[in-house]
Order: structure tokens, then sequence, then C-alpha cells
């Protein structure tokens, strides 16, 4: 009975260890990717029930939508899959789609399931990738702030365990990375004003659609399955004393090992898609005001945006 119970106590620890590093890894995607697909839904519907959606395609798409579907070519490409079709934008399409990847993989191939999940949500990481290129390239002294900051464990391993520290933590970056874009001193600089179109255009635009989080949700699984195993051979190794023959090189092993340097990444990251949640919600209000007031003016009256 001991044994049993001991063993089953094995397999929880694992378990959350496994949600742990997920959360850890992917957790910052999927808040915002929650976050920036609510702010795109309603946007999305104000336009549509005022000025149409091709006034909004025509402000920020022409140069988000091309970014999104790159973000999912960009891994299609990396995971090994075949891309059969792409179309980076389209103004005019009959069923209002703005972009495409049509893609195949082979479903026997590991590699290939698990990049299911990264094409997903491609066009969050390499949104987040071109946001940070175009950041140090008209805001260099925007980005050195923010990469010092993120210097500190704001996102650590254990993130799932310290929910108020990592918060507050993660509060601070993303202030510093705000409140460093909206200075003062930047309203006189063009420069200034072309990184928020441009920012604005991608983060608008950053959003998934519900079959690129059904393709994320099956490679997800196939991560979690990996993590899994992983997980059970390591602590299995060290609770039998295996490990120690490993000497030295076993610290290797562990991804813990590298977490400083994934969390300056992710801190910097989660930076940026703070912005992005920002700048979004400050175009969603805008719009919603401005297109309302068109509506009154033209006798149609107030509409919600939270519902077609």
């Amino acid at each position: 009975m001991t044994s049993a119970g001991n063993f089953f106590d094995f397999l929880i620890l694992v378990f959350l260890h496994t949600i742990q590093q997920l959360f850890w890894l992917f957790g910052l995607i999927l808040i915002f990717g929650i976050i920036l697909n609510f702010l795109s839904r309603i946007t999305r519907i104000s336009f549509l029930k005022s000025a149409g959606h091709k006034v909004d395609v025509g402000i920020t798409g022409w140069i988000g939508v091309p970014v999104h579907e790159a973000g999912h070519a960009l891994f299609c490409l990396l995971f090994g899959h075949k891309i059969r079709k792409v179309r980076f934008f389209t103004f005019n399409s009959r069923d209002g789609t703005l972009g495409y990847v049509r893609h195949s993989y082979n479903a026997s191939s590991l590699y290939q399931k698990t990049g299911n999940f990264f094409i997903g949500v491609g066009p969050i990481i390499f949104g987040a990738a071109v946001l940070s290129a175009i950041l140090f390239l008209l805001l260099p002294e925007v980005a050195s702030g923010i990469s010092f900051v993120s210097e500190t464990d704001y996102w650590p391993v254990d993130a799932a365990a310290n929910i108020p520290a990592v918060v507050s933590g993660f509060w601070e970056i993303s202030l510093q990375a705000i409140s460093g874009v909206f200075q003062k001193e930047n309203l006189s600089e063009p420069r200034f004003w072309v990184f928020l179109y441009l920012s604005l255009s991608v983060a608008s635009h950053m959003a998934l659609s519900l079959s690129d989080i059904k393709n994320a949700g099956h490679g997800l699984l196939t991560i979690f399955l990996v993590f899994l195993v992983y997980n059970l051979l390591i602590h299995g190794l060290e609770f039998s004393g295996f490990s120690k023959t490993f000497g030295s090189w076993w610290q290797y092993l562990k991804p813990e090992q590298y977490s400083l340097h994934l969390n300056r990444i992710l801190g910097f990251v989660g930076a940026l898609l703070a912005y992005s949640a920002v700048i979004s919600a400050i175009y969603f209000a805008a719009s919603y005001l401005i297109l309302t007031l068109l509506n009154l003016i033209r006798g149609k009256g107030v509409f919600n945006p939270f519902w077609i």
C-alpha cells in the first residue's frame, strides 16, 4: 500500500511539474492570446456594424495581415510542414478571408505534430518578433530599457505557484515598456509615430482564428505528452539515484538549467505583448467612439460591439 501510495505521489509530482513547465514556457502566449482575441473581435465588430470591415483592413490590415500569415508560414517551414497554398493578403475576397496558409504534415512525425502548436500561435510569436525589431530600430532607447528591466526574474519557472509575485514583477516590466514608448519626449519625434502606426497594425492582427486555436491545441497536447514522458524519465532517474552517475552533466539535462536566459526572453516578449494589448485596447476605444459618433450623425444610433 505504501509503495502504491508513493508511486501515485510520484505521478502527481511529475504531472504538476509538467503543467508548471508548460505554463512557464507558453503561459504568456496563451494569456495574451485570449486578451488580443477579445480586443480584436470587438474592434472588428465595431467596424462591421458601422463603416464596414474594409475600412479597418485599409487602416491596419494591409500590414498586420501579411505579418499574421507570415507567422504561420514561417513555423510551417521550421517544422517541416508542406505549404500547399499561401495568400498573405486579399482585400476583396468573397468570404471575407483576408489571408491564409494551407499546409499538410506527416501525422506519424512527432516533430511535425509538435509544430502544429507553434504554427497555430505563430502570429503571436512572429508578431512579437516584428514588434521587437521595429522597437530596436525606431526606439532603441526604449528597447534597451525594457531589456535591462527584463534581467530580473519576472516570469520564473514556478510562475504557476507564485502568481502574486509574478503579477507584481510583470506589471513593473509592462509599465516600463508602455511608459517608455509613450513618454513625453517621444511625441515630437516622427519615428515615434511611425512606430506607433506599425506596432498598432501588427498588434491588432496578432489575434488567432478558431482554426488557429484548434490547430495549436492539437500541437499542445503532443508537447504535453512529450514533456510528461521526459519528466517521468528525469524524476525516475533522480528518485532511483541513477542520475548521480551522470555527475555534473546531469544538470544540463533539466530545462530549469536554462531558465535564467529563457526568462530574460520571456520577460521581454511579455512586455511587448502587454504593450500590444494596451495599444489594441486604445485602438478599440478610439475606433468605437469615432464610429459611434458617425453612426449617430447618420441616425443609426449606438451599436453593441460585443456580439454581431
